[in-house]
């Protein structure tokens, strides 16, 4: 069914290359699209999306708080960034996402009726959050 030298370019091209999309895997080697993806399936061989974790920094968890920011990049969308391995590598990526221009957004439900929403620009520690 598979050609042993293309396989053998497809395998060691991913292992090379683990971030690779399957496209650019076929197109490098000059196979079809949906033959790099049978080779890929035949070797038990998943696509793992990366999980983005917020970088800490010293002190951050004295302004810890459990508020909504929203801030002004979007969200990353984790399915172009994907690995290509037998296992789960447990591919990780540290961002800085809270530490851009944001605004933090607070409403609350009490007996049933909704209680704001309050906007509060800037970052919300203990002591802000009780005066707020």
């Amino acid at each position: 069914m598979f050609d042993d030298d293309t396989e053998l370019q497809v395998l060691a091209y991913i292992r090379a290359n683990p971030r690779s999309s399957i496209r650019h895997v076929a197109r490098e080697i000059g196979v079809s699209y949906g033959y790099v993806q049978k080779i890929l399936k035949k070797h038990k061989m998943h696509p793992y999306k990366i999980n983005f974790v917020q970088h800490l920094r010293a002190g951050d968890s004295i302004r810890r708080s459990d508020e909504s920011k929203c801030t002004n990049n979007g969200i990353m969308n984790k399915q172009n960034h994907l690995y290509w391995d037998d296992t789960n590598p447990h591919w990780s990526r540290e961002t800085n996402f809270q530490t851009i221009w944001g605004i933090n957004v607070w409403c609350g439900l009490v007996g049933g009726k909704l209680i704001g929403s309050f906007f509060y620009d800037g970052t919300l520690n203990g002591r802000r959050y009780l005066n707020f």
